[in-house]
């Protein structure tokens, strides 16, 4: 934090409140409420309508590469519960995701219609979500020399003033050298399939779904990291190019990058790193350099981070 922000435990709390909302692991989180709908509309917390509403809305612009409806698949899998207490040992045993196609969300009257049979895995996009809601929770009212960095669980979203020179995020792959990007403004998250492992009895299992064949995704890239106006929009991209590299990408999701509202930098399983758009480019190798991102609109429409459109 830079300036006179808020108290961090204050965050630390709305962190805490959010989880208690969209936790796939309770069963008393209002995403485990929704997926017990049956069809019927839900009345939901803005937070929860604004999670489905964005999900739908990276699921259209990845062409379903992203695919936020994988809970049952990742349960299938053996993801059934908090990765600490995997045990593993079942079978691999393909789940194609129902997809969203149907899923309803009214943000403003808070309400919330899920298909009988769809249920809503938060995952990534989550964290992303939880981070730009902190950092303008942060920075409502704030003093304007006050700058922000919030992360959850390595989704991590800037605001405010940054400090002389911006903020110089690392970046770990789980393979090769670490990298580095400095941003002024704006999100970056990681997707990897190096963590979140387990056995079984097909051999190792991973979290990050293809929703094409419902099983863990196969292709050459195992590590992207996105960089986008928003968070929860860089979790969805770094997902969606993480399935999607070593295929023909969906047409939006290239023109986001063509137009330099997104960028993403991959590391593939031969050790092989590859850049995508002029904003990947500012992901770099070189221990201690900083690479400014130049200023554009954030790629969506919607008002979370309007304070703080775009990254610099």
């Amino acid at each position: 934090m830079v300036g006179p922000g808020p108290d961090p435990a204050r965050l630390l709390d709305e962190l805490r409140r959010l989880e208690g909302l969209w936790s796939r692991f309770r069963d008393d989180s209002e995403v485990a409420r929704l997926g017990r709908g049956a069809g019927a509309w839900t009345l939901t917390s803005p937070e929860t309508a604004g999670l489905v509403a964005r999900s739908v809305l990276a699921w259209e612009r990845t062409g379903g590469l992203f695919d936020p409806t994988v809970a049952g698949t990742l349960e299938q899998l053996g993801y059934d519960r908090d990765l600490t207490e995997l045990r593993g040992g079942g079978r691999l045993r393909a789940v194609v995701p129902p997809t969203p196609r149907g899923v309803e969300a009214d943000e403003s009257a808070r309400l919330v219609r899920l298909p009988a049979g769809v249920r809503i895995d938060p995952g990534g996009i989550g964290k992303g979500l939880a981070a730009d809601l902190v950092v303008a929770a942060a920075l409502a009212g704030a003093d304007p020399s006050v700058g922000v960095l919030v992360s959850v669980g390595g989704d991590l979203r800037v605001g405010g003033r940054p400090p002389h020179g911006g903020w110089e995020v690392e970046l770990d792959h789980g393979a090769g050298t670490l990298q580095r990007v400095n941003l002024s403004a704006g999100a970056v998250a990681t997707s990897s399939v190096l963590r979140r492992r387990w056995d079984t009895v097909d051999g190792p299992a991973h979290h990050v779904v293809d929703p094409r064949t419902g099983l863990p995704s196969t292709g050459p890239a195992v590590s992207v990291t996105a960089v986008a106006g928003e968070a929860w929009w860089a979790e969805a991209v770094a997902t969606a190019l993480l399935v999607g590299i070593g295929g023909e990408l969906p047409a939006r999701l290239l023109t986001e990058i063509d137009a330099g509202r997104v960028g993403a930098a991959a590391t593939l399983a031969d050790g092989t790193r590859i850049r995508l758009g002029t904003v990947g480019d500012a992901i770099v190798d070189e221990p201690g350099t900083l690479v400014g991102v130049p200023d554009h609109e954030d790629p969506t429409d919607d008002p979370v981070g309007a304070q703080d459109r775009g990254v610099a």
